[in-house]
């Protein structure tokens, strides 16, 4: 491999691990935000 495409490849890399970092941060959040509902209005 030469050092153009080792660059693009760490590069491609980098951005499906935020990617996949962000997508896991947002469905915390909204497992929380459901959990915290699901407490302030119980199910009858």
């Amino acid at each position: 491999m030469g050092g153009t495409a080792l660059m693009n490849f760490e590069q491609a890399l980098q951005v499906t691990v935020s990617g996949m970092c962000g997508i896991f941060v947002v469905m915390l959040i909204i497992f929380l935000l459901i959990k915290t509902l699901i407490k302030v209005f119980p199910e009858k």
